[in-house]
């Protein structure tokens, strides 16, 4: 037990001296006169490297600003919803605790909370209703069929990723705003067979000027900031190959807390991993 907490105290210490060389080296470095970003960031690839973070064979962004915008999670009203997503005849219940929920031949309405609305059809709540899984296109082509028709989205989202689940295909999407990923906001869709089984969805509201942009950090910031990211995480790693790195906004403090449901959204790098890890860094400059 003694040797394995002296080696645990050994490794964190590695981390730190390693951060700390980088650092100087990365300070040092931010002399304009002497080297110029495309160099930092040459050097910063390298040390990643050296930590088991491999950052060489992804394409680097180029941006330098980014629009100014704020953004508002969307409060879901029952009643105006309804007309939208229901057909005509639809019923209004309510139980004995207050709850609200609209039904219509084929769909059950209901919010999750006041953020998260939630849409399930109503054959599917029979627990013989069998399950069939369509193809992953097909399954595609349906869902987004569904959310140009009944939730009048065009062209604010895109397409994560897909898993085959006890009750069907389930989709992920995310908002997207101007090309840019937007953090925190999403739909959830699950298909069985030819037909939206089940949606669930928490969107942002987003308004810009169009003539205010902020400045992000030099992307060899970011870099480092990876470093210090990725080892704050987990003090001993296996090789980490970052595969995409996007640009995308969130919610100041919504990182660490979920509570804030409005205000401006500050500018991120996602550095995506080819195991699934994703690490969000902060790109805003404030200097």
């Amino acid at each position: 037990m003694e040797w394995s907490k002296t080696k645990n105290i050994l490794i964190i210490a590695l981390i730190v001296t390693n951060l700390i060389i980088g650092y100087f080296i990365w300070n040092k470095s931010m002399d304009k006169d002497i080297v110029d970003e495309n160099s930092r960031v040459a050097d910063l690839i390298s040390i990643l490297s050296t930590q088991q973070i491999d950052v060489s064979s992804v394409r680097l962004p180029t941006i330098e600003t980014m629009p100014v915008i704020n953004a508002a999670f969307i409060g879901y009203d029952l009643d105006v919803l309804a007309p939208i997503m229901l057909k005509d005849p639809y019923e209004k219940l309510e139980n004995s605790e207050g709850q609200v929920e609209y039904i219509d031949g084929d769909y059950r309405l209901s919010l999750e909370n006041q953020y998260t609305m939630r849409l399930i059809a109503i054959e599917d709540e029979n627990l013989d209703t069998p399950i069939v899984y369509p193809t992953i296109d097909t399954a595609k082509q349906i869902a987004e069929a569904f959310i140009s028709g009944n939730l009048h989205l065009n062209d604010d989202y895109e397409f994560v990723r897909s898993e085959l689940t006890g009750t069907g295909i389930e989709l992920i999407y995310s908002q997207t705003f101007s090309n840019y990923f937007i953090e925190g906001s999403y739909m959830k869709i699950i298909i069985n067979g030819d037909h939206v089984k089940s949606l669930e969805r928490k969107w942002l509201s987003i308004s810009y000027e169009e003539d205010e942009s902020t400045s992000l950090i030099p992307f060899s910031v970011a870099l480092f900031r990876l470093l210090g990211e990725v080892y704050n995480e987990e003090s001993e790693i296996d090789r980490i190959v970052i595969d995409s790195i996007t640009i995308g906004y969130s919610l100041k403090g919504s990182i660490f807390n979920t509570d804030i449901l409005s205000g401006e959204a500050s500018p991120y790098y996602k550095f995506h991993s080819t195991s699934g890890e994703v690490y969000l860094i902060e790109a805003l400059d404030v200097e």
